[in-house]
């Protein structure tokens, strides 16, 4: 019986982001789109002006959102932003307050139309932003392994399921020998018919790390218990001049 992976990097799961204390999922802002979009709508229904098509509807919706996002940097989850702060930021308060009344000032923005395009452009620029602490704290809040570890395991013969989770694209290019293949976008779809057991090793690779960091925080968070993501992806791997596979037609698993 294989032993259990002996990755270097070991480190215990956390939860960052969306704090579960203060009864908040990732799944939130979402559903509060969806539901102010939806009563929104029905409010333009009934006769208000303003709310007669989807897209007014949408528009208020997702000023709603973001206002809800934003007020949450005011709330008991300041100190989980802050923690999300990669280095070498510093993880002050003050620049999640900052955040957080862009944040609102944008979605108000999105209500006046002479400033409409403006605040939806800034909007986004913050998104983008975030993204390299959304990354940071996802990477901070799962295991880790080196692909020196993984390439071990593979010449050992440990049974473990190795992931490639880029795009269909990237993939037929070329991927790490043994990998198979569940794209970032299916990934929460499929995996509990492709790995039902929570319990199962699983490795996870992107291009770099962020993309399997990402992936692995999501598996934690549907109960799969040995999880772990390749710093460094398949760059690494490639530099580290390991064995690569060619040719296969996207979307296919190997």
């Amino acid at each position: 019986m294989a032993q259990p992976i002996g990755w270097i990097r070991d480190r215990p799961r956390v939860h960052l982001g969306w704090s579960r204390q203060a009864g908040v999922n990732a799944m939130t802002p979402l559903l509060v789109l969806a539901v102010g979009w939806l009563l929104l709508r029905a409010v333009g229904r009934l006769g208000v002006e303003q709310l007669a098509s989807w897209r007014s509807a949408g528009r208020g919706a997702s000023a709603g959102m973001f206002i809800f996002t934003g007020a949450t940097h005011f709330t008991s989850m300041k100190s989980d932003y802050a923690a999300m702060i990669p280095e070498p930021l510093p993880k002050n308060l003050r620049l999640i307050y900052l955040t957080g009344l862009l944040q609102i000032a944008g979605a108000i923005g999105l209500l006046i139309p002479p400033v409409r395009r403006l605040a939806g452009m800034g909007l986004a620029a913050q998104l983008v932003a975030m993204f390299p602490a959304n990354a940071y704290a996802a990477r901070k809040g799962v295991r880790e392994c080196t692909v020196a570890d993984v390439k071990a395991r593979l010449d050992h013969g440990d049974r473990f399921h190795f992931i490639d989770v880029r795009e269909d694209s990237e993939f037929a290019v070329d991927r790490a020998a043994g990998a198979r293949h569940i794209g970032r976008g299916v990934l929460e779809r499929d995996i509990e018919t492709l790995i039902p057991d929570v319990e199962a090793e699983i490795v996870l690779y992107c291009g770099g790390g962020y993309r399997s960091a990402l992936a692995a925080e999501s598996l934690g968070k549907m109960g799969y218990r040995n999880v772990w993501s390749v710093d460094g992806g398949i760059r690494a791997w490639r530099e580290a001049g390991y064995p690569l596979e060619r040719g296969q037609e996207p979307g296919t698993h190997v």
